[in-house]
């Protein structure tokens, strides 16, 4: 669901075409891919995952995720964020 949620936005918003390969290069094309195993950071609770295009993107168990953009100071903000089906964020506990 978070895939087809990524391209579909990508599709409309980034005008790049969608490259299948693009978990195993080395620069990004500027277009936003969905978490990939290799973009996991290790040793880090909940689930985060580190995209080369300057975000990242954090999953709780309840299914919840947050979407944020590194700014150039590494500060982060969000972009977007969706409740888990319980009706909570990962934030909220």
């Amino acid at each position: 669901m978070m895939e087809e949620a990524f391209d579909e936005i990508e599709d409309i918003h980034s005008g790049i075409i969608k490259n299948p390969d693009a978990a195993s290069t080395t620069v990004s094309d500027g277009r936003m891919y969905p978490p990939h195993p290799s973009f996991k950071l290790r040793n880090v609770e909940p689930p985060t995952y580190r995209h080369r295009g300057g975000h990242k993107t954090v999953i709780a168990p309840n299914g919840s995720f947050r979407i944020f953009r590194i700014e150039a100071d590494l500060s982060e903000t969000i972009i977007f964020e969706k409740h888990g089906a319980d009706g909570k964020g990962y934030w909220d506990g």
